[in-house]
């Protein structure tokens, strides 16, 4: 028989509204390492893994959209502007990718992922993450 030991699990409770005020404080960040993924698959372009780095960033873009999703939700935001024409271009470059890696243009999808994407990025962090937080306390 085998000696198994098994250790308490921790439990935290928190209020929904809480815990989607720290889901949009933790995005700030998560929007830099976007970014700098973002930039590193372009650098990989012509790389074997490249398809495969770039399906993890599409994963990571997924991960970063549905927080902002259940965020607001949460929160009950109504629409707010700025916030949906970041999604909107967030939207576009994505079908722009996925467009590009079907027909074959390196040039353009090395441009949407050394540029677009992650200006749009900054533009989460600097402005659309910002004002659903101002959003959320007014």
């Amino acid at each position: 028989m085998s000696n198994i030991e098994f250790k308490e699990p921790e439990v935290t409770t928190q209020h929904p509204r809480e815990m989607a005020h720290e889901t949009l404080q933790d995005l700030i960040e998560f929007s830099i390492v976007l970014e700098k993924l973002s930039r590193n698959t372009a650098q990989r372009a012509n790389e074997p893994d490249f398809l495969e780095n770039l399906i993890h960033l599409i994963d990571e873009i997924s991960t970063f959209t549905e927080a902002i999703i259940h965020a607001r939700i949460t929160l009950k935001m109504g629409l707010i502007r700025s916030v949906s024409l970041l999604e909107a271009d967030l939207l576009s470059i994505l079908k722009d990718l996925l467009h590009g890696q079907a027909t074959g243009q390196k040039v353009y999808i090395i441009s949407l992922l050394n540029e677009y994407l992650p200006t749009n990025f900054e533009q989460w962090r600097t402005q659309g993450i910002p004002e659903l937080i101002r959003s959320r306390d007014s």
